[in-house]
């Protein structure tokens, strides 16, 4: 009988490893899922905030070369009145 009482507490011993492993498996599992999606969302949104920084730069480096033409373009403008005034004075001079 001493046998029977040992492999009992055998198989009592087995079924209580066998459930302590499926439940640390679904811990395991769940801590996993809960990491993995607060992981996912971070990325995500330090994604869009890069898109959302570059973007703006992309267009704050578009307005500043627009400014800069426009403004090459009115100082030639200016340029070329100054120097059509500059002929016409001199050719009234002569």
């Amino acid at each position: 009988m001493a046998d029977g009482a040992s492999v009992g507490v055998i198989s009592l011993d087995l079924v209580i490893k066998n459930k302590v492993q499926e439940q640390l498996d679904k811990i395991s599992a769940s801590i996993q899922n809960g990491f993995s999606k607060p992981v996912e969302q971070a990325e995500k949104a330090v994604e869009n905030a890069m898109d959302k920084t570059t973007k703006a730069i992309d267009k704050g480096f578009g307005s500043a070369s627009e400014i800069a033409q426009k403004s090459m373009q009115e100082a030639v403008e200016k340029a070329m009145a100054e120097y059509d005034k500059l002929g016409k004075k001199a050719q009234e001079a002569a």
